[in-house]
């Protein structure tokens, strides 16, 4: 049965009814999405301490783990998949902060079809985990995953300690600097905007960890989420670079910049890290508001990522899934996609230059098909 909290707070029935559904398992599997990010990974954790309180061991399985929040403490049990063997075996899968097995390498995303038991809590639009459980806990207006387990919990009247607010702290900020929720001014302190003030639910949220945790904690999780503020020369100059590398289609909707699968300085720069997606992140963001660009609704960045090639989009007018729809429609093989409808994600499993580079000039291509059908300045 799928529940959707519709950004209010959560019952104390529906909060038990999941509560129950988590208690049922000897053993857990708890699950992030590829590329994971700081929101997912709280997400975890927070799970992970809520089942060691029923008493019932878990892992957590990402592919990113070693860059977030908190990573350091032993008590987590993680298994970082770009460094450790997946398990042969998973018995309980809970997905957190993704409800699409399109989100997830082949080998783990057969090992979830194969779980005996699946519990999804997610808060994305898309979902192609329906046909596997009736477990699916769904928050589509919800602006971060953490979001919906604070309310989980809020449901179940259960006292958090602050290590497990902090954490969700994280995830949540990390969600709402995305959303353009909160922003940093030039002392790297966390600005509320009126997009975060006129969202009821994720205001609540956000001041209700703000006030709970102390100065400490916050400049803490502020300090770890601010890696702009601490690069090196060449992370500055890979920065500073991306403006002159982007190149647009012929009526200036859609941005995009190539960072070919050989390309010397990406592998300088140690590849797919919490600097480069934070700078690749930061550009999309901005450069949308940029007026120089009045045209620009949607910037894509390609670029390779461990045994892959990827790309990461922004779109001002929420054209991101509209986007990937059109490009399934021009049947581009291979495409793994999702996210929100502002922001998402999607790979090819290939690191051949020339299958990668194609891939790009027919997601291109696609784009441009999609502004000119959808009459958005039509050239």
């Amino acid at each position: 049965m799928e529940v959707n909290f519709e950004a209010k707070p959560i019952s104390n029935n529906q909060a038990t009814r999941l509560s129950n559904q988590l208690r049922k398992c000897v053993s857990a599997d708890i699950i992030c999405h590829n590329s994971s990010d700081e929101d997912a990974l709280a997400c975890a954790k927070a799970l992970q301490w809520f089942l060691d309180k029923q008493k019932i061991v878990s892992r957590i399985i990402s592919d990113n783990a070693t860059d977030t929040f908190e990573i350091n403490d032993k008590n987590f049990k993680i298994i970082d998949t770009i460094s450790q063997k997946l398990p042969q075996k998973i018995d309980n899968a809970i997905c957190v902060d993704f409800s699409s097995l399109s989100r997830m390498g082949l080998e783990l995303a057969n090992l979830i079809k194969k779980s005996k038991n699946l519990i999804c809590i997610d808060h994305h639009i898309n979902s192609d985990i329906n046909d596997l459980t009736n477990d699916i806990y769904i928050d589509t207006t919800a602006k971060s995953c953490s979001g919906i387990l604070l309310r989980m919990f809020e449901g179940l009247k259960l006292s958090l300690p602050s290590k497990i607010k902090k954490i969700l702290y994280c995830g949540m900020c990390d969600d709402f600097r995305k959303n353009n929720y909160i922003r940093f001014d030039e002392s790297l302190r966390p600005i509320q905007t009126n997009l975060l003030k006129n969202d009821l639910n994720s205001y609540y949220l956000y001041q209700k960890l703000i006030n709970d945790l102390s100065q400490n904690d916050k400049d803490e999780v502020i300090s770890h989420l601010n890696v702009l503020s601490r690069l090196s020369p060449m992370q500055k100059n890979f920065k500073d670079s991306l403006e002159a590398r982007m190149k647009t289609v012929a009526n200036g909707k859609f941005g995009f910049i190539e960072i070919p699968e050989n390309n010397l300085e990406w592998k300088a720069l140690g590849g797919d890290n919490k600097f480069t997606s934070s700078i690749m992140s930061h550009f999309r963001v901005n450069i949308l508001e940029n007026p120089i660009y009045p045209n620009l609704d949607s910037i894509a960045i390609f670029y390779p990522v461990n045994n892959a090639y990827r790309l990461s989009i922004h779109s001002k007018s929420d054209n991101v899934l509209n986007l990937f729809n059109q490009i399934r429609k021009q049947k581009i093989p291979n495409l793994i996609a999702g996210g929100h409808a502002n922001r998402g994600g999607g790979c090819i499993n290939s690191t051949e230059p020339e299958v990668c580079h194609d891939w790009v000039v027919k997601i291109v291509d696609s784009a441009r098909n999609f502004y000119k059908k959808n009459l958005l300045d039509g050239s």
